[in-house]
């Protein structure tokens, strides 16, 4: 049958994104005269609606695919109202997590002088006595408050401006802002209860007792705070996998098929019927207690013979009954099951989210993990100020103030987090009519020869979005080659097997000839093999005490060569001891000639780009990207024709961000691989020194592949303050990258990773052989399985779980060769105490 391609518009989800998927006639086809007339339409008009798509999509076709060779999913920014998150530079999201973070230092910053004033003027703060508390309540509380004004004009200029153009929006990213506008708005009406008691206070030189405002106005922010935590576990529990039938509108009945990649945004209004029963024993509690303090408390009013006079009423004016302390804490005791309940939401949808394709759910993958770093600290700061304000000095006029005026760190905080959420949300500039989406940059092809479809794909959508069409694109195959010879160079002569080894890497990249290039000082080593077909420079990582010596040196020192020349632009700097390693004994001179000399004679024997791949581990990948710019520069300056990718596995950051600007520009198809929480890969920074160029990929033991992350998806994604040292061995990599493969027989799949990983081994014998030994998979087990991709039988092999691939670089033979496994060196391989010493000094320079 011959493979013809349909291009159709799908409504995707998470947030609705409007796709394009190509889908192969061969598999998933429906004849045209078995088709509704409302598919039919659908398709003639480009038009693939939400409607559409749910009703006749079954549940096995996950709409939620962002990336693949054969899907490419795609948004329709000139329909649909785009929020942030979906199109949101790097930039906007360090300013938002900077925005986090700020809101939280500032917020304890206030906490301790909140304390220090609480211990020290305990016993001289009454309600005649004011004037600190107050005065910096109503200055910081009036300057949150513009700021949260200021905000929701600005979300509320997006939407009229959007729907006035004739954009639409789709029900996951109306129910989104129509939560985060409710937040601002309570959080609004929130600020005006705390500014108003402290400023009647300041006005009113004749209150010198409690009064009936600074109790209701209290009961108003109580409220606030009830509905805010409503909000947020409701944002949360929206995140999680869904299984039910969609509905369009939370208050009907009437609902579409349940979808493949559905989230609790598509779930009606009744899932949260619980939290709302709680919502109104909280709200019953915040009534009795502010009733109790209200009307029940007796204070000596102050005449008007003693307006202008600062009475100092005795400590038991102040005092707390017993029943007004067993309300404070069931208001506590309700703030409690509120957090807890969040915290379920958060991580029993992270564990579920684990289970499934993270692109299929990738806003909510980010959503989840942006809350858990956001709302955590709030949890915490709420607990802690009330319980430490209220309890450190109960039965005084201090702490009733200190908690019943408001609690000013909580209000800075909840105003910052509040404020980032609103813009993470809020609709995209809706004059931008071609924006630069993720759903674009993290799409991958499996094999080389998807990489054509996919690039034909990009230029067809991408119209004169040059950001788009420019860019390169990751290819799983190169990716897999790449891993081998970088594990390949570490191996040499002494290592028994090595031939074959030697032999299944060149029958893998399909070349004939080979050489080796060493340098003895600092125990540098490259690897080249080269053919018809293209070329692979490797080179080798960390293997012995010279190699650690150069890691250590993780100083700068200008590049050489350099094609900055202007006076006043920062100079590009790398890293010493990797320059050093590169430059010593003319080894870059040789290694550039070599590769340089055979490039240019089998560019002129192939009527298309030659392509070359180099690749390394670790300190390899930083001398591959040393290596990656003077090699394009020398080919160019030579006019060959040639192709240059770069692939490296945990390389540390090897220059300054003036080396990163140089590199993309000359080496743009870059992918450094980091897995999971690799610390080498992971760190290194050097304080904003140094930066990594080219672009990420992140892969880890579950199964997950991520292709080009954001800033934020990259944030969240790492342990704050720790990694992992097992993570960044080469053996740990393979089993990354096993385990990718693996899930595209599982739930995890992308909607073409069967195929994909099919045409991998189909295609290489020593894939083959790989999936066959490491993962139980023959050919004949992925035909079965991969006929049934787009549905979820289950299949008749019992595949092994992911967490049961074992961490090797072995494999790759043939199951019948009696040779013995591979002894890996330095920080290569499976063999912790091999590379303990090696590893140990590269995370120790790299990701100080």
């Amino acid at each position: 049958m011959s493979e013809t391609h349909t291009t159709v518009e799908v409504a995707l989800e998470p947030d609705v994104i409007q796709a394009t998927v190509s889908e192969r006639s061969s598999v998933a086809t429906i004849p045209e005269g078995q088709q509704s007339s409302q598919e039919r339409a659908s398709v003639t008009n480009g038009l693939y609606s939400l409607e559409t798509a749910s009703s006749n999509s079954s549940s096995s076709a996950p709409l939620g695919d962002m990336a693949g060779a054969k899907a490419g999913q795609h948004y329709q920014p000139k329909k649909d109202i785009l929020t942030r998150i979906e199109c949101i530079t790097d930039f906007q999201m360090k300013v938002i997590l900077t925005l986090i973070d700020t809101g939280q230092i500032a917020a304890l910053v206030i906490l301790i002088s909140e304390l220090v004033y609480l211990v020290h003027k305990a016993d001289e703060i009454n309600f005649g006595h004011r004037l600190i508390p107050e005065l910096y309540n109503v200055i910081i509380g009036g300057i949150c408050l513009g700021a949260q004004l200021a905000m929701l004009c600005w979300v509320l200029e997006r939407i009229i401006r959007s729907m006035a153009m004739g954009k639409v929006w789709r029900h996951r990213r109306k129910r989104g802002n129509i939560l985060v506008i409710l937040e601002l708005i309570v959080m609004i009406l929130n600020s005006v209860a705390f500014i108003f008691p402290n400023a009647y206070l300041l006005g009113c030189h004749c209150c010198n007792g409690y009064h009936h405002a600074i109790g209701w106005s209290a009961f108003a922010r109580w409220s606030c705070w009830n509905t805010i935590f409503l909000l947020v576990c409701m944002t949360a529990h929206n995140a999680n996998p869904y299984d039910g039938p969609v509905h369009l509108s939370r208050l009907s009945r009437n609902a579409l098929p349940p979808r493949s990649d559905g989230v609790y945004w598509d779930a009606p209004l009744a899932v949260h019927i619980p939290k709302l029963c709680l919502w109104i024993i909280f709200e019953a509690m915040i009534g009795m207690v502010a009733f109790n303090r209200t009307y029940g408390a007796e204070f000596a009013p102050a005449g008007p013979s003693l307006c202008g006079q600062l009475l100092k009423f005795p400590i038991q004016d102040c005092s707390e009954s017993v029943v007004e302390q067993v309300f404070v804490g069931l208001l506590l005791g309700c703030s409690m099951v509120f957090f807890l309940l969040w915290i379920w939401y958060i991580y029993h949808g992270k564990h579920v989210l684990n289970q499934r394709a993270y692109n299929d759910y990738k806003v909510g993958n980010m959503l989840l993990r942006l809350q858990e770093r956001s709302r955590w600290p709030f949890i915490i700061l709420f607990t802690i100020s009330f319980t430490v304000l209220w309890y450190s000095r109960i039965n005084t006029c201090a702490a009733i103030k200190m908690t019943w005026l408001g609690l000013l760190s909580i209000q800075v905080m909840a105003t910052f987090n509040t404020i980032a959420w609103c813009w993470i949300l809020m609709p995209n500039e809706p004059r931008d009519k071609t924006p630069t989406l993720q759903c674009w940059l993290q799409e991958h092809a499996w094999t080389t020869q998807d990489m054509l479809s996919l690039r034909a794909l990009w230029d067809q959508h991408s119209g004169t979005n040059t950001a788009i069409r420019d860019q390169p694109i990751f290819c799983f195959e190169l990716a897999m080659k790449a891993f081998y010879w970088s594990g390949l160079v570490y191996d040499g002569k002494s290592v028994r097997n090595y031939d074959e080894r030697l032999s299944w890497g060149m029958e893998l990249m399909e070349t004939v000839e080979h050489d080796v290039m060493a340098e003895e000082l600092y125990d540098s080593k490259a690897l080249f093999a080269w053919g018809p077909k293209g070329g692979v420079l490797s080179f080798r990582g960390t293997a012995s005490f010279k190699n650690c010596l150069t890691d250590i040196r993780a100083w700068s020192v200008l590049q050489y060569p350099s094609t900055t020349t202007s006076w006043w632009l920062p100079r590009p700097r790398v890293h010493s001891g990797f320059s050093r390693a590169w430059r010593a004994n003319s080894f870059s001179d040789i290694v550039v000639s070599r590769v340089c000399g055979v490039a240019q004679h089998q560019s002129t024997q192939v009527d298309r780009p030659w392509p070359l791949l180099i690749t390394g581990h670790s300190m390899g990948g930083a001398l591959a990207m040393l290596a990656a710019p003077e090699i394009t520069t020398a080919l160019q300056q030579a006019g060959n024709a040639v192709h240059v990718s770069c692939y490296t596995f945990g390389a540390p950051r090897t220059g300054n961000h003036a080396f990163a600007r140089e590199y993309a520009r000359l080496v743009p198809d870059t992918w450094g691989l980091i897995n999971d929480q690799d610390i080498v890969a992971r760190r290194g920074k050097m304080c904003g020194l140094y930066k990594r160029p080219g672009h990420r990929v992140i892969v880890n033991p579950r199964g997950d592949l991520i292709v080009r992350p954001t800033y934020g998806e990259a944030s969240v994604h790492r342990t704050p303050g720790g990694g992992s040292m097992i993570n960044h061995y080469l053996a740990s990599y393979q089993q990354a990258l096993l385990a990718i493969c693996l899930a595209q027989f599982s739930s995890k799949r992308y909607r073409t990773g069967m195929r994909g990983v099919l045409s991998l081994a189909e295609g290489s014998s020593p894939f083959a052989r790989l999936f066959e030994q490491e993962l139980g998979l023959s050919i004949p087990d992925m035909i079965e399985m991969s006929s049934m991709e787009g549905r979820f039988e289950t299949p008749s092999k019992r595949l092994k779980p992911i967490r049961f691939i074992r961490r090797s670089r072995e494999g790759w033979g043939h199951p019948a060769d009696p040779a013995s496994p591979v002894r890996p060196a330095g920080d290569s391989g499976s063999a912790m105490r091999n590379s303990l010493c090696p590893a140990t000094c590269s995370a120790f320079c790299c990701a100080s």
